[in-house]
């Protein structure tokens, strides 16, 4: 892939990124790949995409702790039914 079709493929994810998508894990994924793919033809990322990488990253560790405390929090709560359900 040379330069133009990673500034192409940049323009299609910051588009998307505008949108009522939201789909952050996967602009997270693109992005990485393209890091990936401009280290191994040699090009040093630029700063910005690596620190959009790394934005996403943590926007995407603070959701899926979101959702392990909800998970959390639902489990407790089955296992206070069931123990009503074991003292009738």
């Amino acid at each position: 892939m040379d330069l133009e079709d990673l500034e192409a493929e940049l323009s299609i994810i910051l588009d998307e990124m505008e949108g009522p998508q939201g789909d952050y894990h996967e602009i997270y994924l693109r992005v990485r790949q393209m890091i990936q793919q401009m280290e191994s033809l040699g090009m040093p990322p630029p700063d910005d995409l690596v620190q959009l990488e790394q934005r996403l990253d943590v926007l995407m560790k603070e959701e899926a702790s979101k959702q392990d405390e909800g998970n959390q929090d639902e489990g407790n709560q089955d296992e206070g039914n069931q123990d009503e359900g074991n003292q009738s």
